[in-house]
């Protein structure tokens, strides 16, 4: 299997299907973060858009055969026998012909993988080019995973643990985390969920003591640093807190810690640099985003006034105004510019206004008193310049 990934991400085949496909397009290009159902702080993580596509990228059947191909041959060399591959394969054939389609596991990698009796032989032949013979490696398997198998019990307690505490029950969740140390001491991940429910319960110098052990355990997660920003946050160590949202970053780019940055520069007085972390954590589809685009509405609500020009039934001036914060928005102050014929100086200005509350995502039409006008080429000479607003903050 490793040998058969290898070869696909070498041979380019799924950033080729994308090169053919939409990787130009700008909002592709952009790591997109989403949310993880987390009560204490709204941790999210980033995900490409690229890297989604890659992952669901269906192969094409020279594809696959190029993969087989160079997969036994690098396994051979490795010193694995091929014929692992051959059973490997009918193994696949056997339980897609089993599955019925389901929707499961199995269906979606036979969806990317798809398996047949035709790769099957011609693994078949790739071997008797090679020859059977080397290490299957059962043992080594069965010593390697011995420590997982062993450590079981504490993953499932710490996944225990994490629903408790997505469920508002932080003491539970301690205590299954605990539980999860006492049996492998030296997973950082433990640590952490303890430091999470430290800071459910406001307890910051506990949680920053235990994203403290959870970074020795493991400095190149990005969790406990970002745990421990927030805890520092709320304590006021603001200084800190900035640190620890960088760090975290580094490893992984959050909407909180972009939050986080945001808002401590606005404590700090830093618009330039708020408006800019801010700007990363409203792209979050998430509470954490929700909440920065609304202190973004608050900083600068005229950005999340959108307007569109038109005329009435009379040929007459009107403007559509649309809020697209997530607040409603009211005493909109407009200046509409009529250029000149050459459409490089302004010619007349006016102001209007909207004094009524406009809801989030809603619209209205105010009209200008300018008009009529005579053709499309006049209207276009029209432009809309918004110059404030005022969110509704309760």
């Amino acid at each position: 299997v490793m040998g058969h990934e290898i070869v696909h991400a070498a041979a380019r085949h799924g950033a080729k299907n994308v090169e053919r496909g939409m990787l130009l397009q700008a909002g592709m290009l952009a790591v997109q973060v989403s949310q993880i159902d987390n009560e204490y702080g709204g941790l999210v993580v980033g995900a490409a858009n690229i890297g989604a596509q890659l992952i669901s990228q269906k192969y094409g059947r020279n594809a696959e055969l190029e993969s087989d191909l160079y997969g036994m041959e690098y396994m051979h060399k490795a010193g694995y026998d091929p014929s692992a591959a051959v059973d490997l394969q009918q193994t696949f054939v056997r339980l897609s012909e089993a599955s019925g389609r389901k929707t499961d596991w199995l269906s979606g990698l036979f969806a990317s993988h798809p398996p047949s009796q035709f790769r099957v032989d011609k693994n078949r032949e790739t071997l008797a080019a090679l020859g059977a013979g080397g290490d299957y490696g059962r043992e080594r398997y069965k010593q390697m995973i011995a420590p997982l198998i062993r450590n079981k019990p504490a993953y499932e307690a710490y996944d225990e643990g994490v629903k408790a505490l997505r469920a508002g029950d932080a003491g539970k969740a301690a205590r299954l985390a605990q539980q999860a140390i006492n049996i492998e001491p030296r997973e950082a991940k433990f640590y952490g969920l303890v430091g999470n429910t430290r800071v459910q319960q406001k307890d910051y110098d506990g949680a920053i003591a235990y994203y403290q052990t959870a970074i020795e355990r493991n400095p190149n997660y990005f969790e406990p640093y970002l745990g421990r920003g927030i805890a520092h946050r709320a304590r006021g160590e603001f200084g800190m807190a900035q640190r620890d949202f960088q760090k975290s970053i580094s490893l992984l780019p959050t909407a909180t810690a972009y939050h986080g940055l945001g808002m401590i520069a606005l404590n700090n007085g830093d618009r330039a640099n708020a408006v800019k972390f801010l700007e990363q954590a409203a792209q979050s589809n998430s509470p954490v985003g929700t909440e920065a685009r609304g202190t973004l509405a608050q900083i600068q609500p005229e950005r999340f006034i959108a307007t569109r020009v038109g005329t009435d039934a009379e040929g007459r001036v009107v403007v559509q105004v649309q809020n697209q914060a997530t607040m409603a928005m009211g005493n909109v102050q407009l200046e509409v510019q009529v250029l000149d014929p050459t459409g490089r100086q302004i010619q007349s200005r006016k102001t209007v206004g909207v004094r009524d509350w406009i809801g989030a995502g809603q619209a209205t039409v105010i009209a200008t008193g300018l008009g009529p006008i005579q053709d499309r080429a006049q209207l276009q000479r029209v432009q809309v310049v918004v110059r404030g607003a005022t969110p509704q903050t309760q």
